[in-house]
């Protein structure tokens, strides 16, 4: 699933319909409303360049999927390379303060993308072996990292590793659930456990469709 070069992880379809087929097979709701939900351009994808997709969830935070794209653009360009190419944490440590700002990161978020630079050069945080750990030793490296909190480790281990059954916490998923299931996830967990249980070990798709459910009601307010 990933190679050496800088450890990306590049897209598996075959695994992904493979998680598509279990939930449909597997739970009403989505035998029932999948299918319409993937014509609706609601289509679960991952790959990346681990380093570069941590940068672009830092940058994220507290801001617009558009502000991090630019600011992690503007960084390849300040660095001097191309938007599609990875990012190296020699590269990140030699910007100074001000060209971050230039880029649009203020010193709160400056100082985690150096921490992470230097975590991923000095090998505590080895980005080319990811792939090879399991869940719970990549979870436990992230949050450890200053600025990596769960709905950061969750999002970038789902988004960018393709770890399928990885899932936010209850409030991410909870007007999906809501509305489809009649499940408040806060109030009554057995039931919110039940689901989870049926959608093993694709938990982490199943928290995408349902956190999208909440994101489109939301908007036709």
């Amino acid at each position: 699933m990933a190679t050496r070069d800088h450890g990306r992880i590049s897209y598996d379809a075959e695994r992904v319909e493979r998680a598509y087929w279990h939930l449909e097979n597997n739970d009403d709701v989505f035998a029932k409303h999948l299918r319409t939900w993937i014509r609706m351009e609601w289509r679960f994808e991952y790959g990346g360049f681990p380093l570069n997709e941590l940068v672009r969830y830092i940058a994220y935070q507290n801001s617009s999927i558009s502000t991090a794209q630019a600011i992690v653009s503007d960084l390849h360009q300040k660095i001097g390379i191309g938007a599609s190419s990875p990012l190296s944490p020699s590269q990140l440590l030699s910007l100074t303060d001000d060209e971050y700002r230039s880029c649009g990161l203020m010193e709160r978020k400056i100082s985690y993308v150096r921490d992470l630079a230097t975590s991923v050069q000095s090998g505590q945080l080895p980005v080319g072996r990811l792939s090879d750990m399991s869940d719970d030793e990549v979870w436990q490296m992230l949050t450890k990292m200053r600025g990596i909190g769960p709905s950061t480790a969750g999002e970038f281990m789902r988004f960018c590793l393709g770890r399928l059954d990885v899932y936010q916490p209850v409030s991410a998923m909870r007007h999906g659930l809501t509305h489809h299931y009649g499940v408040d996830p806060e109030v009554d967990r057995a039931s919110f456990a039940a689901l989870l249980e049926k959608w093993k070990p694709y938990r982490g798709v199943a928290n995408f469709f349902m956190w999208r459910v909440g994101t489109k009601d939301r908007s036709a307010r």
